[in-house]
Order: structure tokens, then C-alpha cells, then sequence
């Protein structure tokens, strides 16, 4: 059974207001229930007790940086949310990225149309939408 994007919950972790803002403005359009956190200490609290089909995290913050938020993930649940790494330079390849459990890593700046056709394309080919509903491809 595949979930409605109002049932969809996405946690946003990045230090940048203006930009977890505006991540947060596309997927509300979309009509998916999103959280914000301003770091991976802060991101690591909310998701105690409470689950998310989809972690965007930055991965150099202050207060925690992505990788080691992704690793909690890895160690809380075998179940984890689809988590996608968002970097503007990083000595992390994609590589490592994925063979530590990230869907995908992306770099900062980026086309907010790929994004979205690339978060799409994820939440679709794990059935939390419907491939009709997502109309669109999983990026590459």
C-alpha cells in the first residue's frame, strides 16, 4: 500500500535557516507533513520515538554533522528512514556515502528540479507514492 504525501514525513537537518527553509516551502507544496532541525543533535532528538520516511541532512553542521547522524540511524532501528546527504564541500564521495546507508549525497548548489525529481523518484520506487502521483524518475 502506498502512502499519500500527507502520510510522507520528511526530516530537513541543516544549520542554514534560509535553506532548510526553502527545502522545507517545496516539500509543504507538495503537500508532505515536514520537520526542521538545525543540526544532527537536534535531528537525532526528533526522531526518538517518532519515525520519518525521509532524512535530508547537511553534512557539516555545528551541532552534529550528517555523518555521524546517519550512523545513530544506522544503530537505533534496521528499519531507517531513506536519508539523503546535501554537502557545498565535503571530503565525503558518494561511495561512502551510500555504503553507509544514504540514498544519495547531492552538492550544494543544486538544480531544485532535479532535487525534487530525484526525492520523488526515491519516495516512489520505495512505495511510499505512487508512480503515478511521483511522475518522475529516479536520478542517477
Amino acid at each position: 500500500m502506498t502512502k499519500e504525501p500527507r502520510d510522507t514525513r520528511i526530516l530537513i537537518v541543516d544549520d542554514e535557516p534560509d535553506f532548510r527553509d526553502s527545502l522545507a516551502f517545496l516539500f509543504r507544496k507538495r503537500g508532505y507533513q515536514v520537520f526542521l532541525a538545525a543540526g544532527g543533535h537536534e535531528a537525532f532528538a526528533c526522531i526518538q520515538g517518532a519515525a520519518f520516511d525521509l532524512i535530508i541532512s547537511d553534512i557539516r553542521m555545528p551541532e552534529g554533522d550528517g555523518i555521524e547522524l546517519l550512523n545513530r540511524l544506522k544503530g537505533e532501528n534496521g528499519q531507517m528512514s531513506i536519508v539523503l546527504l546535501v554537502t557545498c564541500f565535503s571530503y565525503i564521495t558518494t561511495a561512502f556515502a551510500r555504503e553507509n546507508g544514504a540514498k544519495a549525497l547531492f552538492s550544494k548548489p543544486f538544480d531544485p528540479r532535479v532535487f525534487d525529481q530525484m526525492i520523488q523518484g526515491l519516495l516512489s520506487s520505495a512505495g511510499y507514492l505512487d508512480d503515478r502521483s511521483a511522475r518522475a524518475r529516479e536520478v542517477r
